[in-house]
């Protein structure tokens, strides 16, 4: 028997059977040399450790004289190099030292009293699966050497890993002392499982119970499911993982009630719940960098988290994803720096995940689209990677996988890692918060419409996108990014052509090139393919180099030098940057368009007729053709008197400067030319008609208006 009570401790250097394996599927390990009896180890524990999926534990559901067949089913297959070991159980503890181990009656076989620590030696290989574990000595509890295996209960299933179930109690009736009381050195997975250890000396530091500090020990890999612990302070290392667990720390009168204390860096912490304290006040070093995820704390002092950070070179920084306090963030941490070289306390990043998916109108995933997270300041938001000194290194965008989705580099396919803010310590209680958002939250890929919207994530959140067709692209990516002779540049907001392109040609180039850097301006948008919108603040010198197939409205369009354009222009602003005659006598304008005279000399310019602008100058002279305003009305207008007066040009004690008139019109209408924009008051006298006089405005095209005249009544 492998179990035995030497010195003082109750001592198990084995498992119940070990071996290596011949054969195995994901349902079973097979050892074709063994001969056990049927059923013998269910609801045992079967641990891989070695070869081929190595590292898996699973309950055994059955067993046959050759086989194992485990209750959840093994990720990785076993194989003919597997080695493995069964674990023992409490019942086999109880027969061989019964002395010290025994059930306790009142409890059906499921509270086993201790009156001696277990110590796991190296190869030693223990589980608990709905039992307690009472001990009732002040000494060691369990003490777990490299090389051992414990396990608590199981995950509640293959889809639910992380979900302890069955696990039972490890307890202690007297008081522990010294931090090496647990000491836990061996692989361990605890599911399920509360481990209670409150009554520690109160008001003696070092009197909490201890599980694995670096001081003493380094641990193989404490794996914690689903746990509640209390009066434990635990050093995490790489390995360790604690998922879904109630943390509860020690009592005593320095304040630091209900706070569990981890030291170094676990290599998964999530959806815990209770104060924290990542530090190690024998060491100096703190949490090394790492990740508390879905963190809640019920801390009841006014601190909801106990941050000791020392060393920012080793260790002195911790990032805190989707925490939920009750206190103000720049109150939650004790920046406790008993450092004695006086090294700077690291920062505090506190964080949310953002899960991102990204498809077509048609649910399929788009691969490589753009997605970006601006800060406040236009810097990057997503965490990418952590420097030597494990702070933040942020960027700017990341590119969708195959699935349409970003997995980042917190967790486990969490998604996008967005640093909300930082904190660095002011005083012991107090620290300065720097706020990265409101963010700006950017998709993009060419051949889809861009997403843009305003986001201030303030907890664990998904962003499902669903990127529209761009309709309004003529040519495929590769060709777009190929044309030469476009330049754009997002500082000055600038796109200068030196080559012979369409408006259409440089709508798809600039669609491109925003769709390859977040950062970067749409610089033309369109919503019907017919408008280019030029963004606000943006210039474009075209010159000669563009031909008009589409309307560019908005922002300014820039004429390096005189001479004659055929722009087709919506509402922007014309820049005349060189002196001379510049002749758009020939241009399409749609809008109103503003005059601006950047040349340092006078400019003329020609518009077309009917051309709706306003003249910033300076020294700039307009012009544009007449046009003709035709008066007519319901009765013909031969001999009748027909007066236009230019309400713009009003000398006082009149109707203003006669445009044009006819004592006795000779024809049914009568017309003028006059500059489109006028005001003007027309007046018509017609024997045995009413007098007639109205006001109107000439429009920007060659018009007819029609008056109706009013036969005279003789009273």
């Amino acid at each position: 028997m492998a179990i035995t009570y030497t010195g003082g401790q109750i001592q198990i250097n084995s498992g119940k059977d070990s071996g290596t394996a011949t054969s195995g599927t994901t349902t079973s390990l097979v050892c074709s040399g063994k001969a056990w009896p049927t059923d013998a180890f269910k609801e045992s524990v079967v641990w891989i450790t070695g070869g081929t999926g190595v590292g898996q534990s699973r309950q055994i559901a059955s067993n046959t004289t050759t086989t194992l067949v485990p209750l959840i089913a093994f990720t990785t297959a076993p194989a003919s190099d597997s080695t493995f070991v069964i674990l023992y159980r409490l019942t086999d503890v109880v027969s061989a030292v019964p002395t010290y181990a025994a059930w306790n009656a009142a409890t059906n076989s499921k509270v086993c009293e201790l009156s001696a620590p277990v110590r796991l030696l190296s190869g030693g290989a223990l589980s608990i699966n709905r039992e307690t574990m009472l001990f009732t000595t002040g000494q060691h509890t369990i003490l777990t050497d490299t090389g051992s295996y414990f396990q608590a209960g199981r995950p509640a299933s293959s889809i639910f890993p992380d979900v302890g179930v069955e696990g039972g109690i490890v307890n202690s009736k007297f008081d522990l002392y010294g931090y090496w009381h647990i000491g836990w050195k061996g692989k361990m997975r605890i599911y399920g499982t509360r481990i209670d250890f409150v009554r520690a000396i109160p008001d003696t530091f070092n009197g909490y119970p201890m599980i694995n500090h670096a001081a003493v020990n380094v641990s193989s890999g404490i794996e914690m499911y689903g746990v509640d612990a209390s009066g434990v302070l635990l050093c995490g290392q790489a390995p360790d993982i604690f998922v879904g667990c109630v943390l509860q720390g020690h009592t005593c009168s320095t304040g630091d009630d209900s706070t569990f204390s981890l030291y170094g860096t676990p290599s998964k912490f999530q959806g815990n719940v209770g104060g924290i304290a990542p530090r190690d006040e024998i060491t100096g070093y703190a949490i090394d960098g790492g990740d508390i995820i879905d963190h809640i704390s019920v801390a009841s002092t006014p601190f909801d988290l106990f941050l000791y950070l020392f060393y920012l070179s080793t260790g002195g920084v911790c990032y805190l994803w989707n925490t939920k306090i009750t206190n103000a963030w720049t109150a939650v941490a004790r920046w406790y720096d008993d450092d004695p070289d006086g090294i700077i306390t690291g920062p505090i990043y506190r964080g949310y995940l953002v899960g991102l998916s990204v498809a077509n109108s048609a649910g399929s995933a788009v691969q490589n689209a753009l997605v970006g997270v601006l800060d406040v300041n236009g810097a990057g938001g997503i965490l990418t990677s952590k420097a030597a000194d494990k702070t933040a290194v942020r960027t700017a965008s990341v590119t969708t996988n195959s699935s349409g989705t970003y997995t980042g580099i917190v967790g486990s396919g969490e998604g996008l890692p967005i640093l909300y803010a930082r904190y660095t310590k002011v005083s012991e209680y107090v620290s300065t918060e720097t706020l990265y958002a409101p963010f700006t939250f950017k998709v993009r890929k060419y051949g889809y419409l861009f997403q843009q919207k305003a986001a201030s994530w303030n907890k664990r959140s998904a962003e499902d996108i669903t990127l529209l067709t761009n309709n309004y692209v003529a040519v495929l990516e590769a060709v777009a990014s190929s044309y030469t002779g476009i330049t754009a540049n997002n500082t000055s907001k600038t796109i200068v052509l030196s080559t012979a392109h369409t408006v259409q040609q440089m709508y798809d180039y600039l669609q491109w090139w925003s769709a390859s850097d977040v950062t970067r301006d749409e610089a033309l948008s369109t919503s019907n393919g017919l408008i280019m919108e030029l963004a606000s603040g943006w210039k474009l010198t075209a010159d000669s180099y563009l031909t008009w197939d589409k309307t560019v409205s908005g922002g300014t369009v820039k004429f390096s030098a005189a001479g004659t354009y055929t722009p087709n222009l919506g509402s922007s602003v014309i820049e005349f940057a060189g002196t001379g005659t510049y002749s758009l006598s020939g241009a399409t304008i749609s809008g109103t368009v503003e005059l601006v005279n950047t040349s340092g000399g006078a400019v003329t310019v020609s518009l077309p007729a009917g051309t709706n602008y306003t003249n910033s100058g300076p020294n700039i002279t307009e012009s544009q053709p007449s046009l003709t305003t035709t008066i007519s009305a319901n009765v013909s207008l031969v001999g009748a008197e027909v007066r236009v007066y230019d309400l713009d040009n009003l000398p006082i004690g009149s109707f203003g400067t006669e445009l044009a008139g006819v004592e006795s019109c000779p024809t049914s209408n009568f017309s003028f030319e006059a500059a489109s924009g006028n005001e003007v008051w027309v007046q018509i006298l017609k024997d045995g008609y009413e007098e007639l006089g109205q006001v109107l405005v000439t429009p920007y095209a060659s018009t007819t208006f029609t008056f109706q005249l009013k036969l005279e009544t003789n009273l």
